[in-house]
């Protein structure tokens, strides 16, 4: 029987396994029991639903920040709880993708991961290169991966990444600062949820957007809950402020490209993926601050 490839993408806030097509993509964190041998209590969405329900012995974690391991043991019973829900095997072929910028022990740190849960036959692979297949079609590409806490922006050809930066900004950032946002201008406080919801429903990057939405929250200096209605224009500068950065290292990922890759980006444009891409109003925003077009690439292509 020939092996099956898989490709694993290990993000802040979704892990997904793919092989020819999505077979899973949940929230990366679990609910562990503490203990001299701690015990899985639920993973991916359960954990997501129960994390404000659990006991003193329970701890609820997010193992994975930035492409990087921060919690060895949450790590090694999320992936080995998500591996068995997509039915992978043991014996199966994994890519496994990463960030850009993880130093080689963070590389090594996520390798042990896999190898703790008995999978031997891993490749670890920058995400950048997911997007190789595409380079086929369209050359050179300058491609931005603007994830839940982290951006990858880089320069790929035929041969691989030309060049490549890394950012700590991503859409926990937009929702952070939402947060802050609502408590300074209607004196209230909000969920993490809620301020998701605020930037997902009405969150744009067009400055005249008149969009409103209607959340509830607790009173900063009574205690009490009240409902109020935020406009978009209320984040608009959350927004972008995040977008602005991410654009200044595209910006900058220009000027030191080489010549031969010039003249394909400028009549192809950028091209996004990730959450963050999904953000309204994104592609109308690079044409006006880079004069160049954006593709947003919503679907990997697998060799």
């Amino acid at each position: 029987m020939s092996k099956k490839k898989y490709y694993v993408d290990i993000g802040s806030a979704f892990t997904t396994i793919q092989s020819n097509i999505l077979l899973f993509k949940e929230p990366s964190c679990v609910i562990i029991q503490n203990g001299f041998n701690p015990k899985l209590i639920a993973s991916g969405k359960e954990a997501a639903v129960r994390r404000h329900l659990i006991g003193d012995e329970q701890q609820f974690i997010n193992p994975i920040s930035e492409g990087a391991v921060m919690h060895y043991t949450g790590a090694v019973l999320m992936l080995k709880s998500f591996l068995k829900k997509a039915k992978v095997k043991k014996s199966d072929e994994i890519i496994v993708y990463f960030n850009c910028g993880l130093s080689l022990q963070q590389k090594r740190d996520l390798e042990a991961v896999f190898l703790e849960i008995g999978y031997r036959n891993i490749t670890l692979c920058e995400k950048l290169l997911a997007l190789k297949p595409y380079v086929a079609s369209y050359g050179n590409m300058v491609v931005a991966d603007i994830g839940d806490k982290h951006t990858d922006v880089g320069i790929i050809n035929e041969g691989g990444i030309v060049s490549a930066y890394s950012i700590d900004i991503g859409g926990a950032t937009i929702t952070s600062r939402i947060i802050k946002t609502v408590e300074r201008i209607y004196n209230l406080n909000i969920t993490y949820r809620t301020a998701e919801k605020l930037k997902t429903g009405i969150g744009s990057l067009y400055a005249n957007d008149v969009s409103r939405m209607a959340i509830s929250g607790r009173d900063i200096i009574t205690g009490v809950g009240k409902n109020v209605e935020v406009c978009a224009k209320d984040i608009y500068d959350d927004i972008v402020f995040c977008y602005k950065r991410i654009i200044k290292v595209i910006e900058g990922l220009l000027v030191v490209a080489p010549l031969e890759c010039i003249e394909g980006i400028t009549k192809r444009g950028i091209f996004a993926m990730g959450g963050g891409s999904q953000m309204a109003g994104l592609e109308d925003y690079v044409f006006e601050t880079l004069c160049l077009p954006l593709t947003i690439i919503s679907a990997m292509i697998y060799n």
